[in-house]
């Protein structure tokens, strides 16, 4: 049985307004560490929720279990009613992104984020298109990717236009439904992006978090415009990543600089959602090491004992990076040195982990389980989907 039929028409009649106030406040607020009451919602900062890329064989697949098993049918639920309230919500476009570089306080940057905030509702609807590919999930998106496409200006700022992915995921998946003069106009936009990222690619000079974020997004305009140049492009990126950016102990050049598990997860992350783009050409990447031995496998089993709870790290006391200092001396909780990893900022790592790795899939379903009250999310439903084979 389908979400359509699951679940009444006469349910979508929902309090907009009301709902699109709490929607945003919880895309705000940071995740409160263990025995600590949430913190407010932060106007400066707001969350994306992961949004894999599923062909037409897996989301088929994806659906036909929502129907058949229960707790993929529960998880669809619970996307479901997150996705109603945007539904109908008018895109937000801007031309350009006030948002790198600047504190969480900057008036500027809260004003970017008001419309970038639009990302995570195009998160949110995506997942829900793909469990049900329902017509009015697809025709939100449509708006909101054409909406961004002739409004935003690129300038091959990474950390700014990393908060574009979800569209970019969503055109990768509803591009053909597009009109020709349209799907010219908006892949003319996404070939500026890749462009544009593709030199910041070559001419980068530090391998760190934003580095592997960029690939990422280069992974996905690759995706979208079927650039065999790019895919390959990107391959060698993460090669270098692991090769400059990563030890053999399992630390981050992210960790080293920022003595931040948070930062170090961040970039693992990218690098995998970017090898799961790449199809064929990444599927090794997870394993592949170094000539001194390091892996994204090890730096991510380096947070195994931190997520489980046998090792504590404290955030950002030695932090080199300035930005990280004047977040701290502006009061934001999330960058106050001492302060605790909490374990569930790991959840989102090894999840894409769990696309490669059996040990890091046992970790997602263990944190998961305790955050939730289930061993599933969506990310490790879509992998299930994808026919992900993770290995020991």
């Amino acid at each position: 049985m389908s979400l359509r039929r699951r679940f009444g028409r006469g349910e979508w009649a929902v309090a907009f307004s009301l709902l699109l106030g709490c929607a945003f406040a919880a895309s705000c607020a940071q995740p409160a560490a263990p025995g600590q009451a949430p913190s407010r919602p932060d106007p400066g900062e707001f969350h994306i929720p992961p949004t894999p890329w599923l062909g037409v064989e897996a989301r088929t697949v994806l659906r036909e279990r929502i129907t058949h098993n229960q707790e993929y049918a529960a998880i669809a639920e619970a996307l479901q009613n997150q996705a109603r309230p945007w539904l109908s919500a008018a895109p937000r476009p801007i031309a350009v992104i006030h948002y790198e570089g600047l504190l969480n306080t900057d008036p500027r940057r809260i004003e970017s984020v008001r419309h970038l905030s639009q990302m995570g509702e195009a998160a949110t609807v995506l997942r829900y298109w793909q469990a049900t590919e329902d017509p009015e999930a697809a025709r939100a998106l449509h708006s909101w990717i054409y909406a961004w496409a002739v409004t935003y200006r690129p300038t091959g700022n990474d950390v700014n236009e990393n908060k574009l992915f979800p569209l970019l995921v969503a055109y990768a998946s509803l591009r053909n439904a597009f009109e020709p003069a349209a799907q010219a106009e908006v892949d003319a936009w996404a070939e500026q992006l890749g462009e544009l990222h593709a030199q910041g690619v070559v001419e980068a000079g530090q391998t760190d978090n934003r580095f592997v974020k960029r690939v990422r997004l280069l992974a996905c305009v690759a995706l979208i415009l079927d650039r065999p140049d790019w895919r390959h492009a990107c391959r060698g990126a993460i090669q270098r990543y692991v090769s400059e950016g990563l030890r053999a102990n399992g630390e981050s050049l992210d960790l080293r600089q920022r003595d931040s598990l948070s930062y170090h997860g961040s970039g693992l992350k990218s690098a995998m959602e970017a090898a799961v783009l790449l199809g064929d050409v990444g599927r090794d990447l997870y394993a592949w090491r170094s000539a001194d031995g390091a892996s994204i496998q090890g730096s991510v089993r380096y947070v195994f004992p931190y997520a489980v709870g046998e090792k504590t790290h404290r955030e950002w006391v030695g932090t080199t990076v300035e930005l990280d200092r004047r977040r701290a001396e502006a009061g934001i909780a999330q960058y106050q040195p001492g302060r605790a990893y909490d374990s569930r900022r790991a959840i989102p790592l090894f999840e894409w982990a769990a696309w490669f790795d059996l040990r890091a899939r046992a970790v997602a379903g263990r944190l998961l389980q305790a955050e939730t009250g289930r061993g599933k999310s969506w990310v490790l439903l879509c992998a299930e989907a994808s026919g992900a084979r993770p290995t020991k």
